[in-house]
């Protein structure tokens, strides 16, 4: 497992980050929206 985890890491930090991201901006939409 680790071997594996270790040798994909790249790949999965970038995904990572750009679910973060894209989960960031949805929450700044909700919290946007739930104050009118």
């Amino acid at each position: 497992m680790g071997k594996l985890n270790g040798h994909v890491a790249p790949i999965n930090s970038a995904a990572s980050r750009r679910i973060q991201r894209l989960s960031f901006v949805k929450n700044q939409l909700i919290t946007a929206q739930m104050k009118p």
